[in-house]
């Protein structure tokens, strides 16, 4: 079924300019796009939280993806890409 879908989006890509956003879907673009990298960014909390090794190694890991410079421009660009103002 996904090999279908990249099918039909390969060929059809020059008509997604034209492709008319619903209220829902731009609801839904826009709620993405504001909670982008939030599981990440919150998880350092993740640490006074639990107190097993792996809460606190998965908070070490997320706090470091927040500060990651590329993991900063992906976030900007998600954020470009999907405006839809």
């Amino acid at each position: 079924m996904d090999t279908e879908l990249f099918v039909m989006a390969h060929f059809l890509f020059h008509t997604v300019g034209a492709a008319r956003v619903t209220p829902h879907t731009s609801s839904f673009v826009k709620k993405l796009v504001s909670t982008f990298g939030i599981g990440f960014e919150s998880a350092s909390s993740v640490s006074s939280t639990f107190s097993s090794a792996a809460s606190e190694s998965l908070a070490r890991r997320a706090q470091a993806t927040a500060q990651d410079p590329v993991f900063q421009r992906l976030k900007e660009q998600f954020s470009l890409d999907f405006d839809f103002r």
